[in-house]
């Protein structure tokens, strides 16, 4: 018989977008396994997106924030929650959870495990170098305290391991996505011509601001992008949204992404940095071409450009040279490849059995601290 991996917490802060979705198949996944005695989601409720709140068995909330106080704070009030509910696997989503369950966790044999993800380095945002080494050290010194680290993809990992976190209970899991839904294409996408979709956040980390530039130079005139997102922490003002062949449709439920994501003849992610996007993932469920920046894991995710079109940042000239030369036939052709891809390295069931792997680990790893 399978051993049971007990309670499960998942604690998250500002939760939206591809993590979410993350923890939210996570939890799913679990449930209905039957292998967790229950699935907890510890949340700020003012930042955790709505829809991951019926994925869990029960929510347990607690006051996030990002000032030296706040973090006390909520360092407190997660060792208390922990203390208090003594679940088998505590798994930290993300930095400042990773700080707040780490920082004064319990390194007793006796205690939860704990598992942290990341979902993306800190110290490979684009920031000064001190704060890069500031951020490297903090990982550092508190990676002891997990008793497994998860990277999404072998960039992730292999720049942990670049700036000194250990190898030792260092894995690496990629992501997975479900299949996709079958949904009609959105009205906003009818049309003839070829049409390009930007899905995410209007900030400097995503690179609208460089498709936008890349697009403008395009000369052909049966092309249109079409946004989906919304600008969050930036301010968008600085972007240049006027070229009458760009479409801005703000966010869309997650839920209707895939017929989105399937009346397009391509994705484009021109993002500066990033974990292990799950929107290339999507793309890819739903045989949609996928050009992406060939920054952190995304060639990794696109076979090097066998199954998807990879340009370079120092040199976005390239992007608009690809939009110029696309063709349906080749789009439909790297489709294929992408789907192909997600089906042998991405799916939930690839996914659940690796990071079911990483919570055994985790609890063996604990008990081995007596």
């Amino acid at each position: 018989m399978t051993e049971s991996l007990g309670e499960i917490f998942h604690v998250v802060e500002r939760c939206r977008g591809g993590v979410s979705t993350y923890v939210r198949d996570a939890m799913g996944r679990q449930r209905a396994s039957g292998r967790s005695s229950r699935v907890t989601l510890v949340a700020d409720l003012d930042y955790a997106d709505p829809t991951l709140l019926d994925a869990a068995d029960r929510v347990l909330p607690y006051l996030s924030g990002r000032n030296p106080f706040d973090i006390l704070s909520a360092t407190k009030e997660i060792r208390s929650l922990v203390e208090t509910e003594r679940p088998a696997i505590v798994h930290l989503h993300s930095t400042f959870p990773g700080l707040y369950g780490r920082w004064r966790s319990n390194s007793a044999a006796s205690a939860p495990a704990i598992v942290y993800c990341a979902h993306g380095w800190s110290f490979e945002m684009e920031l000064p170098s001190w704060k890069r080494r500031i951020y490297a050290e903090i990982e550092k010194r508190l990676a002891p305290r997990a008793d497994v680290i998860l990277s999404l993809s072998e960039a992730g990992k292999r720049a942990a391991l670049a700036c000194g976190l250990p190898s030792e209970g260092h894995i690496n899991i990629p992501q997975g996505v479900a299949p996709a839904d079958a949904l009609p294409p959105p009205k906003e996408m009818a049309g003839d011509g070829l049409k390009l979709l930007f899905v995410g956040r209007f900030d400097r980390q995503k690179g609208l601001d460089i498709l936008l530039s890349a697009f403008k130079r395009v000369q052909r005139t049966d092309v249109t992008l079409h946004l989906v997102g919304e600008a969050e922490y930036d301010d968008e003002s600085r972007l240049d949204m006027s070229d009458p062949r760009v479409w801005r449709h703000g966010w869309v439920p997650h839920m209707e992404l895939d017929g989105w994501l399937a009346a397009a003849d391509a994705l484009v992610v021109p993002s500066r940095w990033e974990g292990a996007p799950l929107v290339v993932l999507e793309a890819m469920r739903n045989r949609t071409a996928v050009i992406a920046s060939s920054q952190s894991a995304m060639p990794e995710m696109l076979d090097q450009g066998a199954a998807g079109m990879l340009f370079p940042l120092d040199d976005p000239s390239q992007l608009t040279a690809i939009i110029e030369d696309l063709e349906p036939e080749a789009l439909t052709a790297l489709g294929e490849a992408g789907f192909a891809r997600f089906q042998g390295n991405y799916t939930l069931d690839h996914a659940g059995a690796a990071l079911d792997a990483a919570y055994e680990m985790a609890l063996a790893r604990r008990r081995e601290r007596g």
